[in-house]
């Protein structure tokens, strides 16, 4: 019961929180690839118009990144400390991001310049920093992740165990008590033939049963 009970534990850990903390990192994945993309491209604008339609999508891919970042830390409270620190990251791209589109915004040759040694000796520093903190911190859910499937493993082991030991112990039970119960039965219905018998051949004085039961 309690190896049941345990592995019902996990499996509904699994499902309610490790499958969808593992969505939530990849998303946050995919939406800083899409920041950095969008980034790069709002610096290569040629137009005002392309560069609100870049900028649109920016803002967009940045919105998409903060709710993956705020669902992964309501799913995995344990590790608020690294999530808090890759949202510290985030604010450091934003501020740089922000010059940056401050710059490119002029279209003027000085100024796009000026975007990129920001975009290259600021921002793209930190975006790295970022980016190996969610690594890191997939490395970790991932091997949370092995070991909760090693638990389920193991508990499933251990049942399994448990239970062909119950099994076995049920079979010599049901023999040991069809034995006593069968010697119960034939020793008294044995001792009564061979009563008879003696009465047949007219020994009544070994004609005698011993036998008793309520």
């Amino acid at each position: 019961m309690i190896c049941v009970t345990n592995l019902s534990a996990i499996n509904v850990e699994y499902a309610d929180q490790t499958v969808p903390a593992v969505n939530s990192m990849w998303s946050v994945r995919r939406n800083m690839g899409a920041v950095r993309q969008s980034l790069l491209s709002e610096m290569l604008a040629e137009s005002d118009e392309e560069f609100q339609t870049n900028r649109t999508a920016l803002e967009s891919d940045l919105a998409a990144l903060e709710d993956a970042l705020t669902e992964l830390d309501t799913l995995l409270p344990e590790y608020h400390d690294a999530i808090s620190e890759i949202k510290g990251c985030m604010d450091t791209t934003t501020q740089y991001q922000n010059e940056i589109l401050s710059l490119t915004a002029s279209f003027a040759q000085e100024d796009q310049d000026s975007a990129y040694v920001v975009y290259r000796d600021h921002y793209a520093p930190a975006f790295e920093e970022m980016d190996a903190l969610v690594t890191q911190l997939m490395e970790q859910v991932d091997t949370a992740v092995n070991d909760a499937q090693q638990s389920a493993v193991r508990v499933k082991s251990t049942a399994e165990v448990l239970l062909s030991v119950v099994l076995v112990l049920a079979i010599l039970i049901a023999i040991i008590a069809s034995r006593m119960l069968t010697k119960a039965i034939v020793s008294p219905l044995k001792e009564i033939d061979i009563a008879m018998q003696n009465v047949a051949e007219g020994e009544f004085d070994r004609a005698v049963v011993r036998y008793q039961s309520k």
